[in-house]
Protein backbone atom coordinates (compact mmCIF):
# COMPACT_ATOMS: atom_id res chain seq x y z
CA UNK A 1 0.00 0.00 0.00
CA UNK A 2 1.28 3.59 -0.54
CA UNK A 3 2.25 5.75 1.80
CA UNK A 4 1.68 8.51 -0.19
CA UNK A 5 -0.95 10.26 -1.72
CA UNK A 6 -0.85 9.89 -5.40
CA UNK A 7 -0.72 12.68 -7.85
CA UNK A 8 -1.09 11.73 -11.25
CA UNK A 9 -0.13 13.23 -14.83
CA UNK A 10 -1.54 12.52 -18.14
CA UNK A 11 0.49 11.84 -21.26
CA UNK A 12 0.30 10.53 -24.25
CA UNK A 13 3.09 8.35 -26.00
CA UNK A 14 3.53 6.34 -28.98
CA UNK A 15 3.89 2.67 -28.61
CA UNK A 16 6.08 -0.29 -30.17
CA UNK A 17 5.47 -0.44 -34.14
CA UNK A 18 3.59 -4.02 -35.25
CA UNK A 19 3.90 -5.34 -38.96
CA UNK A 20 -0.12 -4.73 -40.24
CA UNK A 21 -0.55 -5.31 -43.91
CA UNK A 22 3.26 -5.36 -44.58
CA UNK A 23 3.35 -1.70 -43.14
CA UNK A 24 4.79 -1.05 -39.85
CA UNK A 25 2.54 0.93 -38.01
CA UNK A 26 1.79 2.17 -34.12
CA UNK A 27 -0.74 3.45 -31.78
CA UNK A 28 -1.13 6.23 -29.59
CA UNK A 29 -1.18 5.64 -25.77
CA UNK A 30 -2.31 7.35 -22.82
CA UNK A 31 -0.63 6.84 -19.82
CA UNK A 32 -1.43 7.88 -16.06
CA UNK A 33 1.44 8.58 -13.90
CA UNK A 34 1.93 9.41 -10.55
CA UNK A 35 4.47 12.15 -9.76
CA UNK A 36 5.83 10.93 -6.71
CA UNK A 37 6.35 7.01 -7.36
CA UNK A 38 6.52 6.88 -10.96
CA UNK A 39 3.62 4.28 -11.59
CA UNK A 40 2.02 4.26 -14.49
CA UNK A 41 -0.95 3.05 -15.61
CA UNK A 42 -2.26 2.69 -19.02
CA UNK A 43 -5.69 4.47 -19.70
CA UNK A 44 -6.40 3.94 -23.02
CA UNK A 45 -4.91 2.76 -26.70
CA UNK A 46 -5.83 4.27 -29.62
CA UNK A 47 -4.65 2.54 -33.16
CA UNK A 48 -3.68 5.22 -35.73
CA UNK A 49 -1.90 5.13 -39.11
CA UNK A 50 1.46 6.31 -38.26
CA UNK A 51 3.65 4.76 -40.37
CA UNK A 52 7.55 3.76 -39.46
CA UNK A 53 9.68 5.73 -41.61
CA UNK A 54 12.15 2.61 -41.04
CA UNK A 55 10.31 -0.48 -43.36
CA UNK A 56 12.31 -4.00 -43.39
CA UNK A 57 13.28 -4.70 -47.10
CA UNK A 58 13.38 -8.34 -48.83
CA UNK A 59 17.15 -8.11 -47.99
CA UNK A 60 16.76 -7.33 -44.70
CA UNK A 61 18.29 -4.07 -44.44
CA UNK A 62 16.25 -1.42 -43.37
CA UNK A 63 15.19 1.82 -45.72
CA UNK A 64 14.90 5.56 -44.38
CA UNK A 65 14.49 8.83 -45.29
CA UNK A 66 17.60 10.94 -44.97
CA UNK A 67 16.25 12.71 -41.84
CA UNK A 68 16.00 9.56 -39.81
CA UNK A 69 19.00 7.92 -41.22
CA UNK A 70 21.02 10.97 -40.04
CA UNK A 71 19.10 10.80 -36.50
CA UNK A 72 19.92 6.56 -36.65
CA UNK A 73 24.04 8.09 -37.40
CA UNK A 74 23.29 10.65 -34.25
CA UNK A 75 22.26 7.70 -31.95
CA UNK A 76 24.72 5.56 -33.18
CA UNK A 77 27.95 7.97 -32.68
CA UNK A 78 26.21 8.88 -29.52
CA UNK A 79 26.18 5.07 -27.98
CA UNK A 80 29.91 4.72 -29.43
CA UNK A 81 31.08 7.78 -27.96
CA UNK A 82 29.63 6.29 -24.46
CA UNK A 83 31.06 3.18 -24.73
CA UNK A 84 28.10 1.54 -25.86
CA UNK A 85 25.81 1.81 -22.60
CA UNK A 86 23.85 4.56 -22.05
CA UNK A 87 20.57 5.72 -19.77
CA UNK A 88 17.45 6.43 -22.28
CA UNK A 89 17.20 9.78 -20.76
CA UNK A 90 20.36 10.81 -21.36
CA UNK A 91 20.58 8.93 -24.85
CA UNK A 92 17.73 11.14 -25.71
CA UNK A 93 19.54 14.88 -24.27
CA UNK A 94 22.56 13.80 -26.54
CA UNK A 95 21.06 13.59 -30.11
CA UNK A 96 18.45 16.16 -29.27
CA UNK A 97 21.04 19.00 -28.38
CA UNK A 98 21.94 18.01 -32.03
CA UNK A 99 18.88 19.39 -33.56
CA UNK A 100 16.55 16.26 -33.96
CA UNK A 101 12.86 16.27 -32.29
CA UNK A 102 11.63 13.66 -29.66
CA UNK A 103 9.42 11.62 -32.73
CA UNK A 104 12.31 11.96 -34.62
CA UNK A 105 14.57 9.94 -32.11
CA UNK A 106 11.85 7.80 -31.45
CA UNK A 107 11.75 6.94 -35.05
CA UNK A 108 15.32 6.43 -34.82
CA UNK A 109 15.66 4.21 -32.04
CA UNK A 110 12.91 1.77 -33.23
CA UNK A 111 14.61 1.41 -36.43
CA UNK A 112 17.49 -0.01 -34.92
CA UNK A 113 15.31 -1.98 -32.32
CA UNK A 114 13.86 -3.50 -35.36
CA UNK A 115 17.44 -3.75 -37.31
CA UNK A 116 18.70 -6.08 -34.64
CA UNK A 117 21.29 -3.87 -33.52
CA UNK A 118 19.87 -2.60 -30.36
CA UNK A 119 19.04 -4.53 -26.63
CA UNK A 120 17.22 -2.92 -23.92
CA UNK A 121 17.31 -3.65 -20.12
CA UNK A 122 14.21 -2.46 -18.07
CA UNK A 123 14.73 -0.49 -14.68
CA UNK A 124 11.10 -1.90 -14.08
CA UNK A 125 7.82 -3.58 -15.54
CA UNK A 126 6.10 -0.73 -17.88
CA UNK A 127 5.26 0.62 -21.35
CA UNK A 128 6.76 3.80 -20.65
CA UNK A 129 9.70 4.77 -22.70
CA UNK A 130 11.30 6.41 -20.11
CA UNK A 131 11.69 3.42 -17.96
CA UNK A 132 14.12 2.07 -19.96
CA UNK A 133 17.40 1.81 -17.99
CA UNK A 134 19.86 1.91 -20.89
CA UNK A 135 20.56 1.05 -24.33
CA UNK A 136 23.07 -0.81 -25.55
CA UNK A 137 24.68 -2.45 -29.12
CA UNK A 138 24.77 -6.07 -29.14
CA UNK A 139 28.10 -6.84 -29.22
CA UNK A 140 29.01 -8.61 -32.53
CA UNK A 141 27.09 -5.85 -34.43
CA UNK A 142 29.97 -3.45 -33.62
CA UNK A 143 31.98 -4.54 -37.40
CA UNK A 144 28.23 -2.76 -38.96
CA UNK A 145 27.78 0.26 -37.12
CA UNK A 146 31.85 1.30 -37.54
CA UNK A 147 31.32 0.93 -41.14
CA UNK A 148 27.83 2.63 -40.98
CA UNK A 149 29.45 5.49 -38.88
CA UNK A 150 32.83 5.57 -41.69
CA UNK A 151 35.08 4.08 -38.52
CA UNK A 152 37.91 2.18 -39.75
CA UNK A 153 39.69 0.99 -36.56
CA UNK A 154 42.08 -2.18 -36.27
CA UNK A 155 42.54 -3.80 -33.55
CA UNK A 156 46.42 -5.24 -32.64
CA UNK A 157 45.42 -8.64 -34.99
CA UNK A 158 44.38 -6.51 -37.66
CA UNK A 159 47.32 -4.03 -37.65
CA UNK A 160 49.60 -7.02 -38.12
CA UNK A 161 48.16 -7.79 -41.35
CA UNK A 162 48.01 -4.45 -42.29
CA UNK A 163 51.48 -4.29 -42.01
CA UNK A 164 52.25 -6.94 -43.22
CA UNK A 165 51.06 -5.68 -46.87
CA UNK A 166 52.80 -2.21 -45.73
CA UNK A 167 56.23 -3.79 -45.70
CA UNK A 168 55.62 -5.78 -49.05
CA UNK A 169 55.12 -2.57 -50.75
CA UNK A 170 58.06 -0.01 -52.65
CA UNK A 171 56.56 3.00 -52.91
CA UNK A 172 58.76 6.36 -54.41
CA UNK A 173 56.66 9.49 -52.98
CA UNK A 174 58.86 10.52 -50.54
CA UNK A 175 55.86 11.08 -47.67
CA UNK A 176 54.26 7.72 -48.24
CA UNK A 177 58.24 5.83 -47.97
CA UNK A 178 58.58 7.61 -44.83
CA UNK A 179 55.71 6.21 -43.06
CA UNK A 180 56.26 2.81 -44.56
CA UNK A 181 59.54 2.88 -42.89
CA UNK A 182 58.26 3.66 -39.56
CA UNK A 183 55.17 1.45 -40.23
CA UNK A 184 57.74 -1.63 -41.42
CA UNK A 185 60.11 -0.88 -37.89
CA UNK A 186 56.43 -1.24 -35.79
CA UNK A 187 56.16 -4.54 -37.58
CA UNK A 188 59.31 -6.02 -37.23
CA UNK A 189 59.39 -5.12 -33.47
CA UNK A 190 56.00 -6.37 -33.05
CA UNK A 191 57.07 -9.87 -34.21
CA UNK A 192 60.26 -10.36 -32.39
CA UNK A 193 59.43 -8.32 -28.97
CA UNK A 194 55.51 -8.33 -29.01
CA UNK A 195 55.90 -5.18 -27.63
CA UNK A 196 55.63 -1.78 -29.85
CA UNK A 197 57.07 1.47 -29.21
CA UNK A 198 57.01 4.61 -30.71
CA UNK A 199 59.42 6.75 -29.74
CA UNK A 200 61.31 9.77 -31.30
CA UNK A 201 64.92 10.40 -30.25
CA UNK A 202 65.08 8.06 -27.71
CA UNK A 203 61.46 9.55 -26.02
CA UNK A 204 58.73 6.84 -25.91
CA UNK A 205 55.46 8.50 -27.33
CA UNK A 206 53.22 5.34 -27.14
CA UNK A 207 53.58 1.39 -26.23
CA UNK A 208 51.60 -1.60 -27.18
CA UNK A 209 51.97 -2.35 -23.21
CA UNK A 210 49.14 0.92 -23.03
CA UNK A 211 46.92 -0.36 -26.39
CA UNK A 212 44.56 2.77 -26.36
CA UNK A 213 46.82 5.17 -27.07
CA UNK A 214 49.11 2.75 -29.36
CA UNK A 215 46.39 1.86 -31.25
CA UNK A 216 44.70 5.21 -31.92
CA UNK A 217 47.84 6.12 -33.08
CA UNK A 218 48.91 3.45 -35.26
CA UNK A 219 45.43 3.16 -36.89
CA UNK A 220 46.27 7.11 -37.87
CA UNK A 221 49.39 6.35 -39.33
CA UNK A 222 48.08 3.53 -41.33
CA UNK A 223 44.78 6.01 -42.48
CA UNK A 224 47.18 8.98 -43.45
CA UNK A 225 49.53 6.05 -45.76
CA UNK A 226 46.38 5.41 -47.73
CA UNK A 227 46.10 8.91 -47.72
CA UNK A 228 49.43 9.72 -49.02
CA UNK A 229 49.31 7.01 -51.96
CA UNK A 230 45.69 8.46 -53.12
CA UNK A 231 46.46 11.75 -52.80
CA UNK A 232 43.42 12.11 -50.92
CA UNK A 233 42.75 15.29 -48.72
CA UNK A 234 41.27 15.38 -45.27
CA UNK A 235 40.27 17.78 -42.63
CA UNK A 236 41.55 16.35 -39.34
CA UNK A 237 38.24 16.66 -37.79
CA UNK A 238 37.14 14.17 -40.23
CA UNK A 239 40.06 11.94 -39.73
CA UNK A 240 39.17 11.80 -36.20
CA UNK A 241 36.10 11.02 -36.93
CA UNK A 242 36.83 8.20 -39.00
CA UNK A 243 39.84 6.55 -36.73
CA UNK A 244 37.95 6.87 -33.62
CA UNK A 245 34.46 8.28 -33.93
CA UNK A 246 34.59 11.51 -32.28
CA UNK A 247 35.53 14.57 -34.09
CA UNK A 248 38.29 15.77 -31.24
CA UNK A 249 39.67 12.03 -30.87
CA UNK A 250 42.65 12.57 -32.10
CA UNK A 251 43.59 15.85 -30.34
CA UNK A 252 45.40 14.61 -27.38
CA UNK A 253 47.80 12.49 -29.69
CA UNK A 254 48.50 15.58 -32.91
CA UNK A 255 51.17 16.38 -31.41
CA UNK A 256 53.09 13.37 -30.80
CA UNK A 257 51.71 12.37 -34.45
CA UNK A 258 53.56 15.15 -35.83
CA UNK A 259 56.83 14.35 -33.55
CA UNK A 260 56.99 10.94 -35.68
CA UNK A 261 56.44 11.98 -38.79
CA UNK A 262 58.23 14.55 -38.20
CA UNK A 263 56.32 17.43 -40.20
CA UNK A 264 53.10 19.45 -39.95
CA UNK A 265 50.24 17.26 -41.05
CA UNK A 266 49.63 19.52 -44.34
CA UNK A 267 52.65 17.86 -45.76
CA UNK A 268 50.44 15.00 -45.56
CA UNK A 269 47.12 15.56 -47.13
CA UNK A 270 45.53 17.01 -44.12
CA UNK A 271 44.22 20.07 -43.07
CA UNK A 272 42.34 21.89 -39.75
CA UNK A 273 39.62 24.13 -41.54
CA UNK A 274 36.91 23.20 -43.96
CA UNK A 275 37.90 22.78 -48.30
CA UNK A 276 37.13 26.37 -48.70
CA UNK A 277 38.14 27.86 -52.05
CA UNK A 278 39.60 31.67 -51.05
CA UNK A 279 39.63 33.67 -54.40
CA UNK A 280 39.14 37.16 -55.81
CA UNK A 281 39.10 38.41 -59.20
CA UNK A 282 37.26 40.25 -62.18
CA UNK A 283 34.54 37.36 -63.09
CA UNK A 284 30.72 36.81 -62.31
CA UNK A 285 28.78 33.85 -61.64
CA UNK A 286 25.39 32.57 -61.05
CA UNK A 287 23.92 29.80 -58.58
CA UNK A 288 20.68 28.72 -57.94
CA UNK A 289 19.39 31.64 -59.79
CA UNK A 290 21.39 34.24 -57.98
CA UNK A 291 24.24 36.36 -59.27
CA UNK A 292 27.52 36.77 -57.53
CA UNK A 293 30.89 38.38 -57.95
CA UNK A 294 34.47 37.80 -58.14
CA UNK A 295 35.11 40.75 -56.02
CA UNK A 296 31.95 40.45 -54.05
CA UNK A 297 33.98 40.85 -50.70
CA UNK A 298 36.98 43.10 -49.36
CA UNK A 299 39.40 41.80 -50.34
CA UNK A 300 38.13 38.29 -51.26
CA UNK A 301 35.24 35.67 -51.41
CA UNK A 302 34.80 32.43 -49.90
CA UNK A 303 33.39 29.20 -51.87
CA UNK A 304 31.93 26.28 -50.13
CA UNK A 305 33.00 22.70 -51.66
CA UNK A 306 29.01 22.95 -52.40
CA UNK A 307 29.03 26.34 -54.05
CA UNK A 308 32.14 25.10 -56.36
CA UNK A 309 30.09 21.96 -57.75
CA UNK A 310 27.49 23.60 -58.25
CA UNK A 311 28.68 27.08 -59.83
CA UNK A 312 28.19 29.03 -63.17
CA UNK A 313 30.63 31.44 -64.31
CA UNK A 314 29.36 33.99 -66.38
CA UNK A 315 31.18 36.67 -67.34
CA UNK A 316 35.04 36.55 -67.22
CA UNK A 317 37.92 38.74 -69.71
CA UNK A 318 40.50 37.42 -70.74
CA UNK A 319 42.87 37.09 -67.53
CA UNK A 320 45.66 35.20 -65.64
CA UNK A 321 45.48 33.03 -62.41
CA UNK A 322 48.07 33.35 -59.65
CA UNK A 323 47.98 30.01 -56.92
CA UNK A 324 48.91 31.50 -53.34
CA UNK A 325 50.19 28.87 -50.76
CA UNK A 326 50.26 31.38 -47.93
CA UNK A 327 46.93 33.09 -46.54
CA UNK A 328 48.94 36.06 -45.01
CA UNK A 329 50.25 36.54 -48.31
CA UNK A 330 47.28 36.28 -50.16
CA UNK A 331 45.54 38.72 -48.27
CA UNK A 332 48.32 41.27 -48.42
CA UNK A 333 48.91 41.60 -51.75
CA UNK A 334 45.19 41.92 -52.33
CA UNK A 335 46.02 45.09 -50.12
CA UNK A 336 48.68 46.53 -51.79
CA UNK A 337 47.08 46.33 -55.74
CA UNK A 338 46.35 43.56 -57.08
CA UNK A 339 42.21 43.84 -55.77
CA UNK A 340 42.21 46.89 -58.69
CA UNK A 341 43.71 44.82 -61.21
CA UNK A 342 41.20 42.90 -63.71
CA UNK A 343 43.59 40.92 -65.41
CA UNK A 344 44.28 38.18 -62.62
CA UNK A 345 42.56 35.64 -60.35
CA UNK A 346 44.00 35.13 -56.80
CA UNK A 347 43.63 31.81 -55.13
CA UNK A 348 44.92 30.67 -52.12
CA UNK A 349 45.80 26.97 -52.15
CA UNK A 350 46.16 26.20 -48.24
CA UNK A 351 48.75 24.10 -48.94
CA UNK A 352 48.71 21.10 -50.73
CA UNK A 353 45.88 22.28 -53.48
CA UNK A 354 42.54 20.49 -52.83
CA UNK A 355 40.25 18.92 -55.41
CA UNK A 356 37.29 22.14 -54.95
CA UNK A 357 40.29 24.30 -56.08
CA UNK A 358 41.04 22.22 -58.78
CA UNK A 359 37.48 21.48 -59.66
CA UNK A 360 36.91 25.49 -59.24
CA UNK A 361 39.92 26.35 -61.72
CA UNK A 362 39.15 23.32 -64.19
CA UNK A 363 35.51 25.55 -64.48
CA UNK A 364 37.31 29.02 -64.86
CA UNK A 365 39.58 27.33 -68.17
CA UNK A 366 36.15 26.20 -69.63
CA UNK A 367 35.63 29.82 -70.94
CA UNK A 368 38.94 29.42 -72.43
CA UNK A 369 39.67 33.33 -70.74
CA UNK A 370 42.84 32.14 -68.85
CA UNK A 371 46.17 33.04 -70.73
CA UNK A 372 48.52 31.65 -68.03
CA UNK A 373 48.63 30.17 -64.63
CA UNK A 374 51.14 31.12 -61.87
CA UNK A 375 52.22 29.93 -58.50
CA UNK A 376 53.84 31.21 -55.58
CA UNK A 377 55.08 28.82 -52.60
CA UNK A 378 57.06 28.86 -50.03
CA UNK A 379 60.87 28.91 -51.12
CA UNK A 380 61.66 25.57 -49.26
CA UNK A 381 61.47 21.88 -50.08
CA UNK A 382 57.73 21.52 -49.38
CA UNK A 383 57.07 24.61 -51.54
CA UNK A 384 58.55 22.96 -54.31
CA UNK A 385 56.68 19.68 -53.77
CA UNK A 386 53.31 21.41 -53.48
CA UNK A 387 54.59 23.38 -56.78
CA UNK A 388 54.75 19.95 -58.59
CA UNK A 389 51.53 18.65 -57.02
CA UNK A 390 49.87 21.38 -58.63
CA UNK A 391 51.64 20.85 -62.03
CA UNK A 392 50.61 17.22 -62.07
CA UNK A 393 47.19 18.41 -61.59
CA UNK A 394 46.92 20.48 -64.89
CA UNK A 395 49.63 18.41 -67.01
CA UNK A 396 46.89 16.55 -67.99
CA UNK A 397 45.01 19.10 -69.49
CA UNK A 398 47.73 20.37 -71.06
CA UNK A 399 48.00 23.80 -69.10
CA UNK A 400 51.41 24.50 -67.78
CA UNK A 401 52.36 25.85 -64.14
CA UNK A 402 54.94 28.79 -63.97
CA UNK A 403 56.37 29.16 -60.33
CA UNK A 404 56.58 32.90 -59.02
CA UNK A 405 59.87 33.95 -56.62
CA UNK A 406 60.86 30.69 -56.35
CA UNK A 407 64.38 30.32 -58.05
CA UNK A 408 68.07 30.95 -56.21
CA UNK A 409 68.27 34.83 -56.47
CA UNK A 410 64.86 35.44 -55.55
CA UNK A 411 65.57 33.36 -52.48
CA UNK A 412 69.24 35.52 -51.50
CA UNK A 413 67.32 38.26 -51.44
CA UNK A 414 65.67 37.40 -48.23
CA UNK A 415 66.71 38.59 -44.60
CA UNK A 416 65.69 35.82 -42.61
CA UNK A 417 66.64 32.31 -43.72
CA UNK A 418 65.90 29.46 -41.21
CA UNK A 419 68.08 25.99 -41.12
CA UNK A 420 66.13 22.69 -43.26
CA UNK A 421 64.35 20.23 -41.02
CA UNK A 422 64.56 16.55 -40.95
CA UNK A 423 61.73 16.68 -42.92
CA UNK A 424 62.66 18.95 -45.35
CA UNK A 425 66.26 17.01 -45.83
CA UNK A 426 64.52 13.57 -46.06
CA UNK A 427 62.01 15.08 -49.19
CA UNK A 428 65.30 16.12 -50.66
CA UNK A 429 67.10 13.07 -50.50
CA UNK A 430 64.13 10.61 -51.60
CA UNK A 431 62.50 13.31 -54.21
CA UNK A 432 63.34 13.84 -57.74
CA UNK A 433 64.03 17.34 -59.20
CA UNK A 434 63.93 16.25 -63.00
CA UNK A 435 60.72 17.78 -64.80
CA UNK A 436 60.90 20.76 -62.46
CA UNK A 437 61.68 24.27 -63.95
CA UNK A 438 65.05 25.68 -64.06
CA UNK A 439 64.78 28.20 -61.66
CA UNK A 440 63.07 25.35 -58.95
CA UNK A 441 66.27 22.98 -59.86
CA UNK A 442 68.46 26.19 -59.43
CA UNK A 443 66.75 26.42 -56.38
CA UNK A 444 66.94 22.85 -55.43
CA UNK A 445 70.73 22.75 -55.37
CA UNK A 446 70.38 25.83 -53.27
CA UNK A 447 68.51 24.25 -50.39
CA UNK A 448 71.51 21.13 -50.81
CA UNK A 449 74.08 23.61 -50.75
CA UNK A 450 73.41 26.00 -48.14
CA UNK A 451 71.08 23.85 -45.76
CA UNK A 452 68.45 27.01 -45.83
CA UNK A 453 65.30 27.75 -46.30
CA UNK A 454 63.10 30.38 -46.47
CA UNK A 455 59.09 31.84 -46.39
CA UNK A 456 56.69 32.93 -48.36
CA UNK A 457 55.84 35.62 -46.24
CA UNK A 458 59.35 37.06 -45.47
CA UNK A 459 58.94 38.57 -49.58
CA UNK A 460 56.61 41.32 -48.27
CA UNK A 461 59.23 42.66 -46.19
CA UNK A 462 61.87 43.02 -49.14
CA UNK A 463 59.12 44.05 -52.05
CA UNK A 464 57.73 47.54 -52.83
CA UNK A 465 54.22 47.39 -53.78
CA UNK A 466 55.27 48.09 -57.66
CA UNK A 467 57.57 44.92 -57.04
CA UNK A 468 54.50 43.19 -56.14
CA UNK A 469 52.45 44.59 -58.64
CA UNK A 470 55.03 43.63 -61.41
CA UNK A 471 55.50 39.79 -60.67
CA UNK A 472 52.12 39.27 -63.22
CA UNK A 473 52.71 40.97 -66.43
CA UNK A 474 49.62 43.32 -67.13
CA UNK A 475 47.65 41.83 -70.39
Amino acid sequence: MNDHKCIYRYRQIWGDYSLKDGIWVSEKIKVRECTECGQTKTVSRLPTNRRSYCQPEENGDLMADAITFNCISTILRVLYQKKNSVGYRVLVQNVAQRGFSFTQIEEGITCLFQKGWLIRQEKRAGISRWEIFKLEIIPFKWPEVESTLGIRRFDRTDILTQLSLVTMENEQAPMAERLRRILSNQYEQLLSKEEGVLSVEGRTLASSRYPEKYLTIMNTLLEIYGLVKTHERISFRNLALRITGESKGLSPYKKDIEQLLGADLRGFYIYDHSDLCYVSGPFTYRIRGLKGSGKGGYPYIILTEETVAEIEIMEMPKTQILVIENLTVFEEILRRGYYERNDVIILFSQGYISQVQISFILKLLTHAQISEIFMWADPDPFGIDIFRNFSRHLEKLGVEVKPVLMDKHSCKRLRIMKPLGNADQELLISSQQEGLPEGLQQLWKYFVDSGMKGEQESFLEVLTDKELLELIPVL
